[in-house]
């Protein structure tokens, strides 16, 4: 399909001209500026490059990310952009068949290219957690935790709110018994705080070699190796039974033909009167049937091979295998919250990443899956994280 400037342009301001909230002032690349909709968030957009609509028009929010991280186009809050959009979704729909785009290109990936094989697995979570240690902990908090805090404060630290967090899901699964197990372990702050606070004794695992190195020496640094046993192991091949289970955000690695299997593990390794506890970025129920068929720039970049559950599947999973949900809780402003102190903490050493040899185009790209997750969050009608608790049914 071939796009000439003019009728490209014609079509994308037709599609701005939709916008009922919020003001959107489009600066294009022959230096004209365009006002579409009123009132707050008020948003600027410059377009520096004609690709960009074409782009837009073919390949949706995929073709929205590439073209940012490529630097065709920039805005001064690229989160009051992603605001606005959310705040006018149900108007912005892409015209020339973005859509149909995405539907074959998430086709292509989780059935091809990036299905959660014990192999592909191993190849998505190396994609996105074996870039360095050092790269993250530039950006993260001193304990290294890459999820959602929980605030129980307006002044609180990051770090407190992560503990926090850790509490909140230890609590949930106290007088379980003693022996623990931590799918999917990141760099090992759940396991500190978990083995510091109690008495239990911790198996956790993950497939990320950088992070099974970090782990283990963060243990061993703090006295705790006796009751830790971090392994380099796939969640399938687990093998005992488990007083309770613990897992952050980890369900949305599995990819949704692994599900049963997920849930199922859970079922198996959990030990009779046992409790388990899951955090989970979750897609709410009334638009998770769309979600389930596209693919976005996260997914195809930041996260490759990944897929985001809903709590109705949670509990249709859960079922399925003998299992039941409890307390459900929300929490999504908090990730909102956490996402933009990583986006502070990123931009501040953007210069020194790049003199270490980052390309910029790798590091905008970081910076708008950090601004679009926090606007989602933020907003809480589509995405938000939650904790759900199971047992045996």
């Amino acid at each position: 399909m071939i796009f000439s400037k003019s009728s490209s342009e014609k079509k994308f301001f037709q599609l701005l001209e939709n916008i009922h909230t919020g003001t959107l002032t489009v600066e294009m690349p022959d230096g004209k500026t365009h006002i579409f909709g009123q009132g707050l968030p008020a948003v600027y957009w410059q377009i520096k490059h004609w690709d960009v609509l074409p782009a837009l028009a073919l390949r949706g929010d995929v073709g929205l990310g590439e073209t940012y991280a490529q630097g065709m186009w920039d805005t001064p809050d690229l989160e009051a952009l992603s605001t606005l959009a959310l705040l006018n979704h149900d108007v912005i729909k892409t015209p020339f068949g973005g859509a149909t785009f995405q539907r074959l290109l998430f086709i292509a990936t989780d059935r091809f290219a990036r299905a959660n094989s014990k192999a592909g697995s191993r190849r998505n979570i190396s994609a996105h957690y074996d870039i360095s240690n050092d790269f993250y902990s530039r950006w993260l908090d001193p304990s290294m935790t890459y999820s959602a805090a929980l605030y129980t404060d307006e002044n609180q630290s990051l770090e407190s709110a992560q503990n926090a967090k850790y509490d909140r899901l230890i609590n949930a699964v106290a007088n379980s018994g003693e022996n623990t197990l931590e799918i999917g372990c990141g760099w090992g702050g759940f396991a500190q705080r978990s083995l510091e606070t109690s008495d239990n004794k911790l198996t956790a695992v993950t497939i990320s070699k950088e992070q099974h190195r970090f782990a283990n020496d963060r243990i061993a640094k703090h006295g705790l190796e006796k009751r830790a046993n971090i392994r380099l192991e796939d969640y399938r091949d687990i093998k005992g039974k488990f007083d309770s289970i613990v897992s952050i955000e980890m369900v949305e690695a599995v990819g949704q033909r692994y599900w049963p299997t997920y849930f199922k593990t859970i079922k198996d390794k959990l030990a009779d009167n046992g409790r388990a506890a899951l955090q989970a970025i979750i897609v709410e129920d009334d638009t998770f049937d769309i979600y389930r068929t596209r693919t976005d720039f996260i997914r195809q970049y930041t996260f490759p091979g990944g897929m985001l559950i809903s709590p109705g599947e949670i509990n249709r999973q859960a079922e399925r295998v003998g299992l039941k949900t409890e307390n459900l809780f929300r929490f999504g402003k908090d990730y909102a919250r956490t996402l933009r102190e990583w986006r502070s903490k990123f931009e501040d050493c953007i210069p020194e990443l790049q003199s270490e040899g980052y390309k910029p185009e790798f590091l905008r790209g970081w910076k708008y899956y950090l601004d679009t997750c926090a606007a989602a969050f933020e907003q809480g009608n589509r995405t938000n994280v939650v904790h759900v608790e199971l047992t045996h049914a």
